[in-house]
């Protein structure tokens, strides 16, 4: 990829931008080890199980029969559709080529993906649209706030937060945990997440190069963080109240309490 970071003959990434007025902008490649370190201290917590841990019930079952495996694939249902609208909105609104292509491509894949999930629940006897129809309100947040976001350093970041966050904290750790539930998703999702978020490297040092923009970019990323976490856990809650309801002998989830939609 060739973004006009380094069009200009050499790389200028590590070089501070003075703006008028006297405010300087942190190079691109010093504010994005900033953002980075920001994703990690997250991860740490999330690697420290500060807040919960993915379980997946009974290895001897089959996934389908696990509700846990169900609940969490219902869960992902809504964002992956709606990430793909969302990108797909952005993608006239991105000036360089080389960017709006790569969004075009992610979206595609972000379909892909669903289409998986879809097909999973489909075959195992499951309703694929019903958490598209009646998502966790945790999560519908999540990506009202990323679809209003005004700049694409805005935009950019929120992806690179929750991407980076959800390969790293759900995708890698359905993996380790519980890889039989999961491959067939899971061996298209990973490598993909990984491409979006180099990515979503590269256009936050392309367009968070101001001091308000990265001021603006930073803001985004510990709310992103916040509100990730949040979804993380409803999805946590979620999960658990499905195989409540199978031990009780109950087929499906009642209404979800703390305010489904």
């Amino acid at each position: 990829m060739t973004s006009k970071v380094r069009q200009a003959g050499r790389d200028r990434s590590d070089e501070p931008s003075v703006e008028r007025g006297g405010a300087k902008a942190k190079s691109p490649r010093q504010f994005l080890k900033e953002i980075e370190q920001m994703k990690d201290d997250a991860l740490a917590g999330f690697s420290e199980g500060k807040f919960g841990e993915l379980r997946f019930g009974d290895k001897e079952l089959r996934p389908e029969d696990r509700p846990q495996v169900i609940a969490l694939l219902k869960a992902m249902v809504y964002p992956e559709r709606i990430a793909a609208d969302i990108l797909s909105s952005r993608i006239p609104l991105i000036p360089d080529f080389d960017f709006k292509l790569r969004v075009a491509e992610q979206a595609s894949e972000e379909l892909q993906h669903l289409n998986i999930l879809r097909g999973m629940l489909a075959e195992w006897g499951q309703d694929p649209d019903e958490m598209w129809e009646n998502p966790l309100p945790e999560l519908v947040k999540v990506f009202e706030y990323v679809g209003g976001l005004e700049t694409l350093a805005e935009f950019f970041t929120a992806n690179f937060i929750g991407e980076s966050l959800l390969l790293n904290a759900n995708l890698k750790v359905m993996r380790a945990v519980a890889p039989e539930a999961f491959s067939v998703y899971l061996d298209v999702s990973i490598p993909d997440e990984a491409k979006h978020i180099q990515l979503n490297r590269e256009a936050i040092m392309h367009y968070a190069t101001t001091a308000e923009a990265q001021d603006r970019a930073r803001l985004v990323a510990g709310r992103l963080l916040d509100s990730f976490i949040e979804g993380y856990k409803a999805k946590l809650r979620f999960m658990a109240e499905m195989a409540a309801n199978r031990a009780n002998g109950e087929n499906a989830p009642k209404a979800f309490s703390p305010g489904r939609i």
